[in-house]
Order: structure tokens, then sequence, then C-alpha cells
């Protein structure tokens, strides 16, 4: 090997921190702006997803674009969904949509999945979620939702992040500073 690309900041770090022989350098994210910003098509076909999934124009929607894996903890947002809701109270209805693959065979994959149902559901919160699965136009997704929401245990930069923000829609993430996983999201 002549050279190892990490995908984050913290990963050569970490590669470097195993004393690894060969060159190690961060491969930076970057995405077409040209393919994602707010268009008239855009914004109707993010109305056309809001009717599919039952939500309303006024609904408060929140997005995680990830593909299920652990480090991702999913499973977190059901109660983040339901802290929104009590800040809200019924003035507003906040929902959230999960777009993401399941890799197939994926025994981890199929666990991050059920572990995030189980939360919704103990919530009580079933009728608030919705699964897209794999999703081939992520920008008319973003243009249905009005806020990415990101709880990886670890990552820089996402390349989600990056098109919700050049589709202006703001993004939540985890910060690095605080140690309770919830209290860094609320």
């Amino acid at each position: 090997v002549h050279l190892l690309a990490a995908c984050a900041q913290a990963v050569e770090t970490e590669l470097r921190a195993a004393g690894l022989p060969t060159p190690i350098r961060t491969v930076r994210n970057g995405i077409d702006l040209d393919e994602f910003h707010l268009t008239p098509e855009r914004l109707a076909a993010g109305r056309q997803w809001r009717r599919e999934w039952g939500f309303s124009e006024g609904d408060f929607v929140m997005a995680a674009v990830a593909n299920p894996r652990p480090q991702k903890r999913l499973h977190l947002l059901p109660e983040i969904l339901a802290a929104l809701r009590a800040q809200l109270n019924s003035r507003t209805e906040a929902r959230l949509v999960l777009c993401g693959e399941v890799m197939r065979g994926s025994a981890e994959a199929e666990r991050c999945v059920a572990e995030t149902r189980e939360a919704a559901a103990r919530l009580g919160l079933e009728a608030h979620v919705r699964w897209t699965g794999p999703v081939a136009n992520i920008p008319d997704i973003l243009a249905a939702t009005d806020v990415l929401v990101s709880t990886s245990a670890h990552e820089g930069l996402s390349l989600a992040q990056l098109e919700a923000l050049a589709m202006g829609r703001p993004v939540v993430a985890r910060s690095e500073e605080h140690t309770s996983e919830l209290q860094s999201l609320r």
C-alpha cells in the first residue's frame, strides 16, 4: 500500500496513532453545488414527498440521511423527536424521516433499524416516523424537510451535512465537547 486515505481527520489521527508505516491523508468531502439548491421544481417534489408520507406542509420535519450502522446511533432519534414534540406542544406536528440503505445481509444494520423502531414504539411515535430506504434523489428529500439531524458518534463533516447546508437546511449534529449523548443534541 502506497497511501491510506482516511474519510475524516479523526480517522487519520487514529491511523497515525496505530503507528502504520504508510503515508496517511484525509480525503475531504465535496458535493456538486449545482445539484443541491432549492428550485421551484425541488420545492414541488418536496411537497409531494410530504403528501406521500402523510405529513402536512406545516409539520416540522427532521431528516436523518445515513445508512444504518452502529456509529450512526439512529436509535437516539426517536427520543430527540419526543423532546421536540414536547417543546412544540400541539402547536406543530414534529416528524422524523430516516433515509438510508440497509446493507443486505448485515445483521448489524438490521439491528440498528430494529433498535430505532423499538425506540419509536416505546415512545409511541410510530405514526410520526417514516423510513424511505435508499433514495436516489436526496435533494428532493431535503426539500421536503426542515432540518437535517446527525447523531453520529464520530464523523467529521459528512456529505449529507454538506448537501443539507447547500439546500438551505440547518444541520443539528452532535458536539464532541459534551459527554452526554442526548444533551449534546438538544
